[in-house]
């Protein structure tokens, strides 16, 4: 397998297990891994560095993301909808804690594409709190 067909797969397995909850993510590893033991090490360190990806924003850019999100919380964005300082362009994935969207630097300050991940209602809390 080359490095860049490795970590597709690392990356189909983290994508599939990184909205469960932990019992079943547990699970869903065993099964997905078949006792490759790096592979799993792999997607284990993936899953931690998500879950602990918010203690990267600032208080003042959390509370504008959330702030923003609610907003778009009762209804699927929109192409072209604003978050912060980025438009959404279009939905490249969704799981069990929201969707994920390619977006665009709005504000001219820079050129810059992202993905955003907007949380379901209720699950916010989680995450910004």
């Amino acid at each position: 397998m080359t490095p860049a067909e490795r970590w597709d797969h690392v990356q189909e397995v983290f994508l599939a297990v990184a909205d469960l909850s932990p019992a079943a993510r547990d699970l869903a590893l065993e099964e997905m891994c078949q006792g490759d033991v790096v592979l799993r090490t792999e997607v284990q360190s993936l899953l931690k560095a998500d879950s602990t990806s918010e203690t990267v924003l600032g208080g003042a850019l959390r509370t504008a993301i959330q702030t923003e999100a609610t907003a778009l919380f009762g209804e699927s964005p929109n192409e072209g909808s604003r978050v912060g300082a980025y438009r959404l362009i279009r939905e490249i994935g969704r799981g069990g804690m929201g969707s994920v969207y390619l977006a665009a630097r709005a504000d001219e300050q820079y050129e810059s594409s992202v993905a955003i991940k907007l949380v379901r209602p209720g699950l916010d809390t989680i995450l910004f709190t």
